[in-house]
């Protein structure tokens, strides 16, 4: 579903009167707060982890010659530290207390083997590039917020409903009707069980020690 869809379909399953919205734009009253509900339960969800497989995504980006540092996406959320690689060589995640501590001295001119992403988002490396290299891997986005009718949730589609049954109890509050709020709630944690299953990253066992 859509955003105007899943406005739409929480109207529906609450029992709101007409067959609005008829978009996500420029609504008053309950159509408004229809919309403003279905974006909320979508940020309030995807704020729940970091590590969301939906919202895991590459990287690439490119460190220039005689430079140290790098500019992350816009959508930048979280580094996965495994495989990065600068061009076919592999580059290590470090701590940012550990990379200060290293750019507190003098930098070699070489190609990086650590990086480290500072707290204003910034991303440093323990060397000054001696050419132009790719940086590539994968990270975790940001929140994003739904703004037009056909803008879609990331999240796998056969789990939409889970982001109206979150904004159901954002209607039950409001709307002092706890048998909803109870219901969805219910709905939302039984299905949130199978999104955790779906969309969280394996849980690697480790190995047996001889």
């Amino acid at each position: 579903m859509n955003f105007l869809q899943l406005c739409q379909r929480l109207r529906q399953e609450v029992g709101g009167s007409g067959d609005g919205p008829p978009s996500v734009l420029s609504q008053i009253g309950e159509n408004n707060l229809y919309v403003t509900w279905i974006n909320q339960a979508w940020t309030e969800i995807q704020n729940m982890r970091t590590d969301w497989n939906f919202q895991w995504t590459p990287l690439s980006i490119t460190l220039t010659a005689g430079q140290s540092s790098a500019t992350l996406p816009t959508d930048f959320n979280i580094l996965i530290g495994d495989g990065l690689q600068l061009d076919t060589h592999s580059v290590s995640a470090i701590s940012w207390g550990d990379m200060r501590d290293i750019r507190q001295g003098t930098l070699n001119t070489t190609r990086p083997s650590a990086l480290a992403v500072a707290p204003d988002g910034t991303l440093y490396f323990n060397a000054i590039a001696d050419q132009n290299y790719t940086l590539t891997g994968h990270y975790f986005t940001t929140p994003v917020s739904l703004a037009n009718n056909t803008d879609t949730p990331a999240l796998p589609s056969h789990f939409h409903m889970l982001i109206v049954y979150k904004a159901m109890m954002f209607y039950g509050a409001y709307e002092n009707a706890p048998e909803v709020a109870q219901s969805a709630r219910l709905s939302f944690e039984q299905m949130l069980a199978d999104v955790m299953r779906s969309e969280l990253p394996e849980v690697e066992m480790p190995g047996t020690i001889a």
